[in-house]
């Protein structure tokens, strides 16, 4: 592939690219190994790019630190004279800085190489600084590490800001930034046009008025970055309050952690992660220029620390080590009497690791002598003659034929039948007042108006509140009369529920005005609906079912009894079921541990969707005729899969996490069916009922939040209440396992 450059130069091009990525592919020049070529897709070409480029190549930073970034040398042209890419330096790159970060370390870099890798940074910075250009996007992503030399290197550099008229709005935009290092200020600035402009949501830092990002924005990245390297790869912004633990407290994610401001050595707060060490084992001038950075510069971004005086103040810290004798990775400064790395690393180690405590050893006792049975009494009377025996059933005396029943007993029988059947029409009378209820407001003059003022005037909450009750007496009173047409009512009431949601959304998408925020709300309150109406259905019809035909009666049986019953593949199962709700319930422990682990370890969110169906598999075709045990812990591993997911949604927002939600609770009220088809034990299998309905709907509630704020929007209860029901069956299924299995 042949291409010419601004001044005819030609460019001939490997057939096979050396990368690929979003925007286009990258080429290595024949003939040239210290130089390479960015070939766009014609989606990303645009003329603004190619005047920011063409401005790009004609003013360079420096020429000692153009071989750490990937500079514009050149902008290439194809046959027809169409801008394609640009010409850039050859990065020789090992690492991403990320993964410098990364804690418990993978690299083995000492403490004195992260101190010249932040030196180095600042040398670049300072230079691109220095020619009039700011970063804009400065994530670890974007560096690149040598670890072989220690050279930095700087990626992405068509995506750098540079203003060309304030006063007109006139720039070459950065458009994005990785969440966590943009500035508060910016941040602050971003929300207020989107408050302004909700259209301009996905486009905030392209759309938002100059000033967006400066050099103070990329001082406060930079400070980030100098506290990454210099305290064991964690984020300044992980604060908790002193008097939280860090299994309670959540500091925020990204950019929420930014606008909370969580950083972690403000006064009042600690770090949660407890591998960071101490502020005060870094050098006074270091200590300094975090406050100033994080502390003073929300105030006056003037004041964080510039490349330059980090620069300095990192030489001194170097001349300042010593070597750690535990472990050779680990330097510190002189004054220290002991190690902070080592200290750090071992309250982690305490934390990840912790020391069962000792339990004292107990002894059994045994009689002083035996128990000496008594005869019974129940078939010998005072005189040794043998009593009447009574039949049990009956409670006639046995030989004597039981009669045909009473008056009484007829009289009773047909007085229960009709109260029944009054249930029954109760229910239905319930329903249909509810139903014209809802539509009272539309009538005038004997005729419904669909006009504008009456739908403004329609109240969502009390009509849904109405229509809800009145689903729900009628499918309460359906199923504890045992109506033949019992089947018909969770028919109609999933219409009706269906036909409401979709009105009301459409009502309350009229009342909040035809705006793309408003068209999002009304999503949420759709699928609240609808979730809020499978509830209505289930849960009373599960209620009345059990308050009709009463608890399942078992038969007695003994501890060896129950032993022999489990075969070996059902007691793998019913392990594997346990292990897995108390996985479950340990990942969700912490919203944010939870949601750090799903989006980093695909292979944990593989499994929260695939083990369920296996479990349920297994329930329904290996395991017939399986214990009790088998159930309470299918019910437990089922609650605590099924909560797991419901918070999943969270993570991905918009409209497939409302239809999500949709296909999620389908899916559960078919197990509640077969939940109450396998007849499991009244109480767990009726709180089951109640735990879906509880953490469907909070958990809904709990995604719109995480979606739109983050997890650190969600309150203790909040959490505890989606997470609780999974805790409490778990724990319900462990006490019957223990009864049944050693008391």
């Amino acid at each position: 592939m042949l291409f010419k450059g601004l001044n005819g130069k030609s460019y001939q091009l490997d057939s096979k690219p050396l990368g690929s990525g979003g925007e286009g592919d990258i080429y290595a020049i024949s003939g040239n190994a210290s130089q390479v070529v960015k070939i766009y897709k014609k989606s990303s070409t645009s003329q603004a790019l190619e005047e920011k480029l063409k401005l790009m190549v004609q003013r360079p930073p420096s020429s000692s630190v153009l071989n750490q970034v990937a500079w514009p040398l050149d902008v290439v042209y194809d046959s027809s004279g169409s801008f394609c890419g640009f010409v850039m330096p050859k990065l020789d790159i090992t690492h991403e800085l990320n993964e410098v970060y990364v804690y418990p370390p993978r690299t083995g870099i000492t403490y004195k190489q992260k101190l010249i890798l932040a030196q180095n940074i600042c040398v670049v910075i300072h230079e691109v600084h220095k020619a009039g250009y700011v970063f804009g996007d400065f994530n670890p992503r974007n560096i690149g590490v040598n670890l072989n030399t220690g050279a930095v290197a700087f990626l992405d550099t068509d995506s750098y800001h540079i203003v060309i008229d304030k006063a007109s709005n006139r720039a070459y935009r950065c458009n994005v930034c990785a969440p966590g290092y943009a500035a508060p200020e910016l941040l602050k600035k971003c929300t207020d046009h989107i408050s302004a402009h909700p259209e301009d949501k996905k486009q905030a830092y392209a759309k938002t008025p100059l000033d967006t990002f400066t050099k103070e924005t990329d001082n406060f990245a930079l400070a980030i970055h100098m506290f990454r390297l210099l305290m064991n790869g964690f984020t300044p912004f992980n604060g908790i309050p002193e008097t939280q633990s860090a299994s309670v407290g959540s500091p925020g994610q990204g950019d929420a952690a930014v606008r909370r401001d969580s950083y972690c050595f403000k006064k009042g707060n600690k770090p949660q992660a407890a591998a960071v060490p101490e502020l005060d084992s870094l050098p006074k001038t270091i200590q300094d220029y975090f406050t100033r950075a994080f502390i003073d510069g929300k105030k006056d971004p003037t004041r964080r620390p510039s490349a330059l005086e980090w620069h300095k103040a990192l030489e001194s810290f170097e001349r300042e080590l010593v070597t750690c004798n535990v472990n050779p990775a680990h330097m510190y400064q002189k004054r220290l009497k002991s190690c902070p790395w080592c200290e750090a690393d071992s309250r982690y180690s305490a934390m990840m690791n912790p020391q069962p405590q000792p339990q004292p050893q107990l002894i059994q006792k045994a009689f002083t002598a035996p128990v000496v049975t008594a005869p019974t009494s129940s078939n010998i009377n005072s005189s040794g003659g043998v009593l009447s025996q009574t039949n049990t059933l009956s409670g006639t005396p046995s030989g004597i034929q039981a009669g045909a029943p009473s008056w009484k007993q007829k009289v009773s029988s047909v007085s229960r039948g009709n109260r029944l059947n009054w249930i029954n029409a109760a229910g239905w009378i319930t329903f249909f007042v509810s139903v014209i209820a809802v539509f009272m407001p539309l009538v005038q003059n004997g005729s419904i108006h669909l006009d504008e003022t009456n739908i403004y005037q329609i109240n969502v909450i009390r009509s849904s509140i109405i229509a809800l009750i009145g689903v729900a007496a009628l499918c309460f009173a359906s199923h504890y009369s045992q109506s033949p047409a019992a089947m018909l009512t969770i028919i109609l009431s999933g219409i009706w529920g269906l036909v409401f949601s979709t009105t009301a959304a459409t009502v309350k998408y009229t009342q909040m005005g035809f705006s793309k925020v408003s068209a999002d709300e009304t999503w949420k309150i759709f699928g609240i609906f609808i979730l809020l109406f499978a509830g209505a259905i289930a849960i009373p019809s599960k209620i009345a079912s059990f308050l009709r035909t009463g608890r399942r009666t078992r038969q007695k049986v003994t501890r060896a009894q129950i032993r022999q019953r489990i075969k070996p593949f059902e007691a793998i199962c019913i392990i594997v079921m346990a292990f897995s709700s108390i996985a479950c319930i340990a990942l969700m422990w912490s919203l944010e541990t939870y949601y750090h682990i799903v989006s980093n370890y695909n292979l944990i969110a593989i499994a929260i969707w695939v083990m369920p169906v296996i479990i349920f598999l297994i329930e329904c075709y290996c395991l017939s005729g399986n214990s009790e045990l088998t159930y309470t812990w299918f019910c437990a591993s089922m609650t605590s899969f099924f909560t797991c997911l419901v918070l999943w949604w969270g993570k991905v927002g918009g409209a497939g996490a409302i239809f999500g939600w949709l296909f999620l609770a389908i899916v559960a009220c078919l197990l509640l069916i077969f939940v109450g088809s396998e007849d499991i034990a009244g109480l767990l299998g009726g709180f089951m009922f109640f735990s879906f309905f509880v953490f469907f709907i909070v958990g809904a509630y709990a995604d719109l939040e995480i979606m739109s704020k983050g997890p650190s929007a969600i309150g203790s209860f909040t959490h505890w209440l989606i997470v609780g029901p999974a805790i409490i069956i778990t724990l319900i299924s462990a006490y019957t396992t223990v009864k049944e299995l050693f008391l």
